[in-house]
């Protein structure tokens, strides 16, 4: 007789996980406030773990062995995990990205493991007796939780360098739309994966030498189990980054007399000390010293102006060297140093800046303001 297992605190903990986990994933996929393509993917992971969470609770409660069909449904994709990680991360960082060549030689084993997973319960269905009779499974499970495994440390270390990139290059641009704070949760939930697929490597391993010891994973759920529970504090705490912008339209309510005083103590601030000649003015920064919420100065932002955070500093920069190229009291100043002195950090980024929002180079400006 199958020994009876009972419900504890970790199962009723993995179950909050599923529900938690299907409930955001619905907030990210149905809801039109949150209909953005990082949070769609997103989405997709969470719907994964969920899959694979119940997977693991039936498992763990001695289904599997009471009903061995449900170790052979195809509901554990654990390849999709990294392969999400990496593209909400490149959506969250370019929105309008578009998916190329290469990106579909990159989805290629997420296909493939679906394949697998489905020929797999096909064939339980058809001749369970050449599928429990056999060691296929066992090594198909050897090697398609080791090449997940490694599969998501690559993806990991890609995510990373994606980030050290934005950080380096667009943010130095002072062009990007993510704030240093969204910046540092995101790094920190990677550094986590880590933690995690290490834990992952310790139960495969015990898997592999010791045979099928659900136990080995229990600190690998409790640790993705906290994720998904930060994921949703963070998504209550910082609305910003998951919401989709509300721009300037004319056939949208008019913002009320409140939030237009809030928007006229920025600008205010920003015009009288001059907050945009500080090269490492973030909006972060402005949101301290403004009394806003990261959140609520972007909102403010795009509504009044029509704008992200960096396009609206840049404004007042580009404004400012416009004024001091027609100033005969700025002869004398090099136009590189007229534009550092305006606050941008480099000449690559001076430059890219100008030439967007005017469609010259600052040097072409200026020789246009010649006689």
């Amino acid at each position: 007789m199958t020994p009876t297992i009972s419900f504890t605190i970790y199962h009723f903990l993995i179950l909050l996980v599923i529900l938690q986990g299907v409930f955001l994933a619905a907030i990210f996929l149905l809801n039109e406030k949150f209909k953005k393509k990082s949070n769609q993917v997103l989405g997709g992971a969470l719907i994964a773990m969920a899959l694979l969470a119940i997977g693991h609770l039936l498992d763990d409660l001695g289904g599997s062995e009471q009903y061995p069909m449900i170790t052979y449904l195809p509901i554990r994709y654990t390849i999709l995990l990294p392969i999400t990680l990496f593209y909400t991360i490149t959506f969250l960082l370019d929105p309008k990205y578009q998916l190329k060549r290469i990106d579909y030689w990159f989805l290629a084993p997420f296909f493939i493991q679906i394949g697998l997973n489905f020929l797999l319960f096909l064939v339980y269905l058809l001749a369970p007796n050449l599928v429990e009779d056999s060691s296929f499974y066992f090594w198909y499970i050897q090697i398609r939780e080791t090449l997940s495994i490694l599969y998501s440390i690559v993806v990991i270390f890609l995510v990373l360098k994606k980030l050290r990139n934005y950080q380096f290059h667009f943010k130095q641009q002072q062009i990007g739309g993510v704030t240093n704070e969204s910046l540092k949760w995101v790094q920190n939930s990677i550094w986590v994966l880590l933690i995690l697929c290490a834990l992952w490597i310790i139960g495969q391993l015990e898997f592999f030498f010791y045979g099928d010891n659900v136990l080995s994973f229990h600190p690998t759920w409790i640790l993705m189990g906290l994720l998904v529970f930060w994921l949703g504090y963070f998504m209550i705490l910082r609305r910003d980054v998951f919401e989709i912008p509300t721009l300037k339209d004319s056939t949208k309510a008019t913002l009320s007399d409140k939030t237009a005083e809030h928007f006229k103590r920025v600008v205010q601030l920003v015009e009288r000390e001059k907050l945009y000649r500080n090269p490492a003015l973030s909006m972060d920064l402005l949101a301290q010293k403004s009394n806003l919420s990261n959140g609520y100065l972007s909102q403010i932002i795009n509504q009044k102006e029509g704008k992200n955070f960096y396009d609206f500093i840049n404004t007042y920069r580009v404004e400012e060297v416009k004024a001091h190229l027609n100033d005969a009291d700025y002869d004398h100043y090099s136009i590189l140093g007229i534009g550092l002195e305006a606050g941008f950090q480099s000449k690559s980024t001076f430059n890219a800046v100008f030439k967007k929002m005017t469609g010259m180079t600052p040097t072409q400006y200026k020789k246009a303001q010649l006689p």
